[in-house]
């Protein structure tokens, strides 16, 4: 099997938090459409939730944010009256509204997780970097005392021999 190479990977590697968070989404209404009337519709919505999650934590906002809509159509959908975006009940509208805030709250806490670990990682390789330097510099601190040690037994030697 090849390997991926060039800017295919980079395109992937962009891409995939993207459709692993809709298609979390599509699984989670899948599941839900077996379950059938277990699970009450306005309930539903919670589950569906987890894609947002996912879509926050593995890619930031515009993966969180892409789940969020995928799981509000959905949601919406299979809301009575089912196989329709038309929301008539007052309650499903609020369950919506709601699910919505509450997305928008994860979508929001992921970026800020996301932009916090990217700093971290960023000031890690600064530290690798100044640790790097620190270590050259030791090293020739370590030569330029010996070359002082070595002048100095020299001058030890000399004093030495003349007296």
């Amino acid at each position: 099997m090849a390997q991926e190479t060039g800017p295919e990977k980079g395109w992937l590697k962009r891409v995939s938090p993207y459709i692993e968070s809709v298609a979390l989404v599509l699984l989670i209404a899948w599941a839900q459409s077996m379950a059938g009337h277990r699970i009450e519709d306005r309930a539903g919505l919670t589950l569906l939730e987890i894609g947002t999650c996912y879509g926050a934590w593995r890619g930031g906002l515009f993966p969180g944010l892409t789940a969020l809509i995928s799981a509000l159509l959905l949601g919406a959908y299979y809301m009575p009256p089912a196989r329709s975006l038309g929301v008539s009940d007052r309650a499903d509208v609020i369950s919506l509204f709601l699910f919505l805030i509450l997305g928008l709250f994860i979508v929001a806490f992921g970026e800020a997780n996301r932009l916090e670990k990217l700093k971290v990682l960023e000031r890690e390789k600064e530290l690798r970097k100044l640790n790097a330097r620190l270590a050259e510099a030791n090293v020739e601190l370590d030569l330029a005392v010996k070359r002082r040690t070595a002048d100095l037994q020299e001058i030890r030697e000399y004093l030495a021999d003349e007296t």
